[in-house]
């Protein structure tokens, strides 16, 4: 098979520069011990001319130059063969360190990205990895997504209105919640009726925390007669926010939870 040359040593040095964030002196740097072992004298001068491609390097210094980087001569001469030699990439890949090539065009463009835009690719790679790293179950309802997590929701099932049956029955859908606003919440259920208006409107969906008993003045899920309601806790009563209703006076059944707020 015959090897064409694409490229040179001068672009293939300054696509490794971008790459692997390099300067001419970190090279310089790995090159010195280097040149000390086999003897052969590279300085400042020779690299900035290979760089801009005013000359060429000699077998020696390309050797040096491959050794130095960790590629292969070839490729680094400008022919369209792999970056890494076969015994160099099987080492790189005991290291877990070989790039694919999806690998290599992400890199290559954030290379050119401003301070800015680097900062948020950082902060997106951390979230993502705390993400798909994290292996915790909050319980068998729950889902844990990094700041967000994922909680049952029953479909219009808190009556805001004059009552409504409350199924023991498995959830509809699933809806995410931000965890660092709703850390207790348990669950979510949508409200029936406009008897809570104006604070809560018939098809809103209310963030609930299972097993919380509301405090005076604080919203719930009630259920009274087997019935579920959502009504603000009372001194001895059930409050309806819009006055065209009328109070649930006495003693209600259960609670099922304090409404967190509503989304």
């Amino acid at each position: 098979m015959i090897t064409i040359k694409i490229s040179n040593t001068s672009n293939r040095l300054k696509e490794l520069m971008a790459i692997r964030d390099l300067k001419q002196v970190d090279i310089l740097n790995k090159l010195q011990p280097l040149c000390s072992i086999y003897n052969v004298k590279f300085n400042k001068s020779d690299l900035s001319q290979y760089v801009s491609g005013k000359t060429e390097p000699n077998q020696d210094k390309l050797f040096i130059l491959s050794k130095a980087l960790d590629v292969d001569v070839a490729w680094l001469m400008g022919f369209d063969v792999p970056i890494v030699s076969g015994a160099t990439s099987s080492k790189l890949k005991e290291n877990s360190y070989p790039l694919s090539d999806r690998e290599y065009t992400h890199i290559t463009k954030y290379r050119r990205l401003d301070t800015f835009s680097k900062e948020l690719v950082a902060l997106v790679i951390d979230k993502e990895l705390e993400r798909s790293t994290s292996n915790s179950v909050l319980n068998d309802n729950m889902v844990d997504f990094g700041s967000y997590k994922e909680i049952p929701c029953y479909p219009k099932l808190a009556s805001a209105g004059t009552g409504e049956y409350l199924f023991d029955d498995i959830p509809t859908n699933t809806i995410k919640v931000d965890s660092r606003e709703y850390p207790k919440a348990d669950y979510a259920i949508q409200v029936n009726g406009d008897s809570m208006e104006p604070t809560y409107y018939d098809g809103d969906t209310l963030i609930v925390e299972r097993n919380a008993i509301p405090e005076i003045g604080k919203t719930g899920i009630f259920i009274v007669d087997g019935i579920s309601y959502v009504k603000r806790m009372g001194n001895g009563e059930l409050i309806s926010d819009n006055k065209a209703y009328s109070n649930i006076v006495g003693q209600y059944g259960e609670c099922l939870g304090k409404v967190l707020g509503k989304i």
